[in-house]
């Protein structure tokens, strides 16, 4: 019997990174898409080359690093921008991630878990045996964006505006985890579908 594969999502700032730890210490294997996908920009000589082609070099440093926390406020400003970059990215991102997931099935672990904000966006939810949407109130995810990437209110309020509204992921998704109280609320609920998914699967 393969292992359950689940893909989580949400939106920015609805603390998706500490659903994604929460089932790592239940003993998910998580597999994080951003983190590959920096692996990716910073290992692929030929994706850094379009993003330098599509935005130009000032958004490298000296020793040709990709600056994203620089090229993050230029794109998230502008959809399209956050549409073109997507578009470099993805490919290689979703090469790597399949790659990363088969390698990780042979290890027959009780369950993987793809951390993925743009699940929907790429339009790869069908890859996933369920979806875990993590949501959170607007005011509650501006405050933790702003904390986090110390950034002001416009430029998190911009970074929301660049996704899919949070809405239409809470619509699509096979599970909704609600992220506006506390932390021991928060564990209680990701142990309880950790359980559901892992037997479901036993069946």
């Amino acid at each position: 019997m393969s292992s359950p594969l689940i893909g989580l999502t949400g939106g920015i700032g609805c603390g998706k990174t500490e659903v994604a730890r929460i089932f790592e210490r239940l003993g998910a294997i998580v597999i994080d898409a951003d983190r590959l996908g920096r692996h990716v920009v910073e290992s692929d000589a030929a994706v850094r080359s379009e993003i330098r082609r599509a935005f130009g070099e000032a958004f490298f440093d000296f020793q040709g690093r990709l600056q994203r926390q620089l090229l993050g406020t230029f794109v998230f400003s502008n959809p399209e921008r956050v549409k073109q970059l997507n578009a470099i990215v993805h490919p290689h991102l979703l090469q790597a991630m399949r790659a990363r997931i088969d390698e990780t099935q042979k290890n027959n672990p009780p369950m993987i878990l793809v951390d993925a904000a743009l699940i929907y966006e790429a339009e790869i939810a069908d890859t996933f045996d369920k979806v875990i949407v993590v949501t959170a109130d607007e005011k509650i995810r501006m405050t933790r964006i702003m904390a986090r990437d110390q950034i002001q209110s416009e430029d998190a309020m911009l970074r929301i505006r660049a996704q899919m509204p949070i809405e239409e992921k809470e619509r699509r998704a096979d599970y909704v985890l609600t992220n506006n109280t506390s932390l021991v609320d928060l564990n209680r609920k990701v142990e309880a579908l950790f359980d559901t998914l892992v037997n479901n699967n036993k069946r």
